[in-house]
């Protein structure tokens, strides 16, 4: 993954944020600079931003970037692969809705595409079965569950009406990735 390397990378993005009175969540390298200055301006009360890097290391970290961008409907930009930040649009934005359970974080999607999901299962089983060193085997098998979870959950939320139902479905949300960390 590429660093943003200066704010004006990112300009149209944050104004967008700004306008909307949007929440912002960056998911990648940023430069000291950029970090500085989102920081000054989030403590301003001028923007609502956070920026994590991205977990994992060595091939996880490639794979993590594009299931957060699967699950929230966001597109990946990649400047060593050509991709440029400055054709940034927000339609490559993808949104999510942030919840705190105990010590473990969830993303829960809002416009997930259920084909989507269902082609990068199908993808992470394929590489499962090519896969030979027993760690990475075992975090793809983490993963592939953690989808299939998703994918379930999603289908249900899909068929759900009533509020009631929505926060039965939060409370078995919550048990079932407790359940699998």
């Amino acid at each position: 993954m590429s660093e943003i390397p200066n704010v004006r990378k990112i300009q149209g993005i944050l104004e967008y944020v700004i306008k909307q009175n949007r929440s912002l969540l960056i998911v990648a390298p940023v430069s000291q600079q950029v970090k500085s200055a989102l920081l000054m301006n989030k403590v301003k009360g001028n923007i609502k931003v956070n920026i994590i890097d991205l977990p994992g290391f060595g091939p996880t970290k490639k794979d993590t970037c594009e299931d957060l961008a699967i699950l929230t409907g966001a597109t990946v930009l990649n400047e060593e692969l050509g991709d440029d930040l400055d054709s940034m649009t927000v339609e490559m934005l993808g949104e999510a809705e942030y919840s705190a359970t105990d010590d473990k974080t969830t993303v829960l999607t809002i416009d997930t595409d259920v084909e989507e999901l269902e082609e990068r299962i199908d993808q992470v089983n394929k590489l499962i079965a090519d896969e030979k060193n027993g760690f990475f085997k075992k975090k793809l098998e983490q993963d592939c569950l953690c989808y299939r979870v998703q994918l379930a959950l999603l289908k249900s939320v899909l068929i759900l009406k009533s509020s009631s139902k929505k926060r039965r479905i939060g409370l078995k949300i919550r048990s079932t990735q407790q359940k699998l960390l």
